[in-house]
């Protein structure tokens, strides 16, 4: 797992030193050796950092961010968010589905706590048609429900909350 986001890392960033694999490798939690390791890259695009401070070339975070750090966060380039599996949404938020059985295979919705419902809490995540959406809704796969979920991608508005529209890599526990 740790070995996709490295060489996909470079890849976006155009970067070739052991610094991306070193910062990458230090994000690794104790423990979490279990769950399906599945990925699934696509197009990079620009790629800044959002911090503050003059001139420097524009980079990645490498650090993982919680919900609510990208919920609120001003930042700009790819991220990767953790956080939990709470429900699924169609349309618009006011659709969000929190108990089993799901009913829409179009977006995730993920939080920092298991049983989060408030919109101003969550980040939905779009499950595009294809391999992504395949592998992670919970109509299909309702075992990955309340199960925590790493995502690389680029924060957005979407389902008119904070969101994903497009994430390049993902790992679920």
């Amino acid at each position: 797992m740790l070995a996709i986001i490295s060489l996909f890392i470079m890849t976006v960033s155009g970067c070739q030193n052991d610094e991306i694999a070193e910062a990458t490798e230090s994000e690794q939690q104790p423990g979490s050796s279990g769950g399906d390791d599945s990925g699934d890259s696509g197009s990079g695009g620009s790629s800044s950092s959002g911090d503050e401070g003059g001139g420097s070339e524009p980079s990645l975070r490498y650090d993982t961010l919680t919900v609510a750090e990208f919920v609120n966060g001003n930042f700009e380039g790819g991220v990767f968010v953790s956080g939990y599996i709470v429900g699924d949404c169609t349309k618009s938020i006011k659709y969000a589905e929190f108990e089993p059985p799901f009913t829409h295979q179009q977006a995730l919705l993920i939080a920092d706590a298991q049983n989060e419902t408030s919109p101003d809490c969550l980040a939905a995540i779009q499950l595009p048609q294809g391999k992504k959406r395949d592998a992670l809704n919970l109509v299909d796969h309702p075992e990955h429900f309340r199960h925590r979920i790493t995502l690389f991608g680029y924060r957005t508005t979407y389902l008119r909350i904070a969101g994903m529209k497009d994430f390049s890599a993902f790992y679920v526990e």
